[in-house]
Protein backbone atom coordinates (compact mmCIF):
# COMPACT_ATOMS: atom_id res chain seq x y z
CA UNK A 1 0.00 0.00 0.00
CA UNK A 2 1.09 3.50 -0.73
CA UNK A 3 1.26 6.12 1.91
CA UNK A 4 -1.22 8.95 1.15
CA UNK A 5 0.23 12.43 1.54
CA UNK A 6 -1.21 14.96 3.97
CA UNK A 7 -2.10 17.21 1.03
CA UNK A 8 -4.41 14.54 -0.45
CA UNK A 9 -6.15 14.05 2.91
CA UNK A 10 -6.72 17.78 3.25
CA UNK A 11 -8.23 17.93 -0.26
CA UNK A 12 -10.47 14.94 0.52
CA UNK A 13 -11.76 16.51 3.74
CA UNK A 14 -12.28 19.79 1.90
CA UNK A 15 -14.39 18.09 -0.78
CA UNK A 16 -16.41 16.21 1.83
CA UNK A 17 -16.98 19.50 3.65
CA UNK A 18 -18.17 21.21 0.50
CA UNK A 19 -20.54 18.34 -0.34
CA UNK A 20 -21.87 18.36 3.22
CA UNK A 21 -22.50 22.09 3.11
CA UNK A 22 -24.32 21.78 -0.24
CA UNK A 23 -26.57 19.08 1.19
CA UNK A 24 -27.27 21.31 4.19
CA UNK A 25 -28.11 24.30 1.97
CA UNK A 26 -30.44 22.09 -0.09
CA UNK A 27 -32.28 20.92 3.02
CA UNK A 28 -32.60 24.50 4.27
CA UNK A 29 -34.03 25.60 0.92
CA UNK A 30 -36.56 22.77 1.04
CA UNK A 31 -37.63 23.76 4.55
CA UNK A 32 -37.93 27.41 3.50
CA UNK A 33 -40.15 26.40 0.60
CA UNK A 34 -42.42 24.38 2.92
CA UNK A 35 -42.70 27.32 5.29
CA UNK A 36 -43.52 29.69 2.41
CA UNK A 37 -46.22 27.36 1.05
CA UNK A 38 -47.77 26.94 4.48
CA UNK A 39 -47.67 30.69 5.09
CA UNK A 40 -49.45 31.23 1.78
CA UNK A 41 -52.11 28.68 2.75
CA UNK A 42 -52.54 30.34 6.13
CA UNK A 43 -52.93 33.75 4.51
CA UNK A 44 -55.66 32.46 2.20
CA UNK A 45 -57.51 31.12 5.24
CA UNK A 46 -57.06 34.42 7.08
CA UNK A 47 -58.40 36.28 4.06
CA UNK A 48 -61.47 34.06 3.96
CA UNK A 49 -62.07 34.57 7.67
CA UNK A 50 -61.70 38.35 7.23
CA UNK A 51 -64.26 38.21 4.42
CA UNK A 52 -66.73 36.32 6.62
CA UNK A 53 -66.17 38.78 9.47
CA UNK A 54 -66.76 41.65 7.04
CA UNK A 55 -70.12 40.17 6.14
CA UNK A 56 -70.99 39.81 9.82
CA UNK A 57 -69.99 43.41 10.57
CA UNK A 58 -72.22 44.51 7.70
CA UNK A 59 -75.13 42.55 9.18
CA UNK A 60 -75.07 40.02 6.36
CA UNK A 61 -74.71 36.25 6.33
CA UNK A 62 -71.74 35.07 4.27
CA UNK A 63 -72.85 31.45 4.55
CA UNK A 64 -76.25 32.35 3.11
CA UNK A 65 -74.56 33.91 0.08
CA UNK A 66 -73.00 30.57 -0.83
CA UNK A 67 -75.78 28.36 0.57
CA UNK A 68 -79.00 30.41 0.57
CA UNK A 69 -81.38 29.69 3.42
CA UNK A 70 -83.77 31.58 5.69
CA UNK A 71 -82.59 31.55 9.32
CA UNK A 72 -82.46 33.76 12.43
CA UNK A 73 -79.55 35.96 13.53
CA UNK A 74 -78.16 33.54 16.11
CA UNK A 75 -78.10 30.73 13.57
CA UNK A 76 -76.36 33.04 11.11
CA UNK A 77 -73.58 33.66 13.62
CA UNK A 78 -73.34 29.95 14.43
CA UNK A 79 -73.08 28.93 10.77
CA UNK A 80 -70.47 31.58 10.02
CA UNK A 81 -68.45 30.51 13.08
CA UNK A 82 -68.66 26.94 11.82
CA UNK A 83 -67.31 28.03 8.43
CA UNK A 84 -64.44 29.90 10.13
CA UNK A 85 -63.58 26.87 12.27
CA UNK A 86 -63.29 24.74 9.14
CA UNK A 87 -60.81 27.24 7.68
CA UNK A 88 -58.77 27.03 10.90
CA UNK A 89 -58.70 23.24 11.03
CA UNK A 90 -57.92 22.94 7.33
CA UNK A 91 -54.99 25.31 7.81
CA UNK A 92 -53.84 23.32 10.86
CA UNK A 93 -53.85 20.19 8.71
CA UNK A 94 -51.75 21.94 6.09
CA UNK A 95 -49.28 23.05 8.77
CA UNK A 96 -49.14 19.49 10.13
CA UNK A 97 -48.71 17.97 6.68
CA UNK A 98 -45.74 20.27 6.03
CA UNK A 99 -44.08 19.34 9.31
CA UNK A 100 -44.77 22.69 10.96
CA UNK A 101 -47.23 21.41 13.58
CA UNK A 102 -46.10 18.73 16.05
CA UNK A 103 -47.90 15.37 16.21
CA UNK A 104 -49.34 16.00 19.67
CA UNK A 105 -50.82 19.34 18.56
CA UNK A 106 -52.39 17.70 15.50
CA UNK A 107 -53.87 14.98 17.70
CA UNK A 108 -55.56 17.73 19.72
CA UNK A 109 -56.94 19.18 16.47
CA UNK A 110 -58.57 15.83 15.73
CA UNK A 111 -60.82 16.56 18.73
CA UNK A 112 -61.90 19.79 17.04
CA UNK A 113 -62.64 17.87 13.84
CA UNK A 114 -64.73 15.38 15.79
CA UNK A 115 -66.65 18.25 17.39
CA UNK A 116 -67.27 20.00 14.06
CA UNK A 117 -68.48 16.76 12.52
CA UNK A 118 -70.76 16.11 15.51
CA UNK A 119 -72.80 19.23 14.77
CA UNK A 120 -75.17 17.27 12.59
CA UNK A 121 -77.50 20.17 11.83
CA UNK A 122 -74.52 21.95 10.23
CA UNK A 123 -73.54 18.98 8.11
CA UNK A 124 -74.67 20.73 4.90
CA UNK A 125 -71.72 23.09 5.41
CA UNK A 126 -69.34 20.11 5.44
CA UNK A 127 -71.05 18.62 2.40
CA UNK A 128 -70.69 21.94 0.56
CA UNK A 129 -67.05 22.60 1.55
CA UNK A 130 -65.66 19.12 0.96
CA UNK A 131 -65.42 19.67 -2.78
CA UNK A 132 -62.76 22.31 -2.05
CA UNK A 133 -60.62 20.20 0.29
CA UNK A 134 -57.55 18.22 -0.69
CA UNK A 135 -57.76 14.45 -0.97
CA UNK A 136 -55.40 14.14 2.02
CA UNK A 137 -57.64 16.30 4.19
CA UNK A 138 -60.71 14.35 3.06
CA UNK A 139 -58.92 11.14 4.04
CA UNK A 140 -58.55 12.50 7.59
CA UNK A 141 -62.20 13.57 7.68
CA UNK A 142 -63.34 10.17 6.44
CA UNK A 143 -61.22 8.41 9.06
CA UNK A 144 -63.36 9.91 11.84
CA UNK A 145 -66.47 8.00 12.87
CA UNK A 146 -69.51 9.90 11.65
CA UNK A 147 -71.83 10.58 14.62
CA UNK A 148 -74.58 11.84 12.32
CA UNK A 149 -75.32 8.54 10.62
Amino acid sequence: MKKVSLDVWIQLFGMVGIIGSLVFVGLEMRQSQRIAISAQHQQRGASAVAMIVGFLEGGEDWDATVRPDSINDMEIARRNAHQINWYFVENDFNQYQNGLLPDNDWEAKINILEFLLSECDLRPIVDFRQRFWSADFMEVINSIDDPCI
